[in-house]
C-alpha cells in the first residue's frame, strides 16, 4: 500500500536525518539540539532548530502522476550571548548542505514494514538574517495522485410534449 506524501513527513524525515548526523557523542548522554516543527514553543532554550514548509507547487504529469516541489526552511537559533555565533552559523550551514542533500521518505507498506525511498534535494542555500541561520532546501518528488472516481453518465428521461395543430 502506497503512503500518501504530506509536508509533515518531509519535516520528520529532515529532523530524523539531522538528529542522526548532529548527535554529539562526546558527552554522556549524547546531546542533540531541540527541533521544533512549524512554530517555536514558549520557553524554548537555545540552541534549537525550527523546521517548516515555505510552500509547495505541483506540476501535473500524465493522468495520475505529478511532480511536487516542497520548499523547506530550517532556522538555527543560538544564544544571544554567543559572540562567535556567526562563525558557528556558517559552519552549521555548511554541515546542513551535506546532511540534507538526501532524506529517506516513507513510501509504502510491505506487511508491517515501512519501505522508504531516497529523495534528493535539488536546490539548497543558507543565509544569516537577524542573528539566525536560515537554511533553504527544495525537494522535488514524483507522486501518484489519488483521483476521485469520475461521475458516470446517468440515464436521462425525455418527456415529449405533443402539440395539437
Amino acid at each position: 500500500m502506497i503512503i500518501p506524501i504530506k509536508g509533515d513527513f518531509i519535516i520528520s524525515a529532515m529532523a530524523t536525518k539531522m538528529a542522526q548526523c548532529l548527535r554529539n557523542d562526546t558527552v554522556d548522554p549524547p546531546v542533540i539540539p531541540t527541533m521544533y516543527k512549524n512554530k517555536i514553543m514558549e520557553g524554548a532554550k537555545e540552541p534549537f532548530f525550527l523546521l517548516s514548509i515555505i510552500d509547495m507547487t505541483q506540476e501535473n504529469g500524465m493522468t495520475t502522476s505529478a511532480w511536487r516541489v516542497y520548499r523547506m526552511k530550517v532556522e538555527y537559533h543560538l544564544e544571544e550571548t554567543d559572540y562567535d555565533r556567526h562563525s558557528e552559523y556558517r559552519d552549521m550551514g555548511e554541515r546542513l548542505l551535506g546532511i540534507l542533500r538526501t532524506i529517506d521518505l516513507p513510501d509504502k507498506y510491505e506487511g508491517d514494514k515501512i519501505i522508504t525511498r531516497l529523495v534528493k534535494a535539488n536546490k539548497m542555500s543558507f543565509q544569516i538574517v537577524e542573528n539566525v541561520l536560515q537554511f533553504f532546501v527544495n525537494y522535488k518528488i514524483k507522486v501518484k495522485l489519488i483521483l476521485p472516481d469520475p461521475v458516470k453518465m446517468q440515464e436521462l428521461e425525455i418527456n415529449r410534449l405533443e402539440v395539437d395543430e
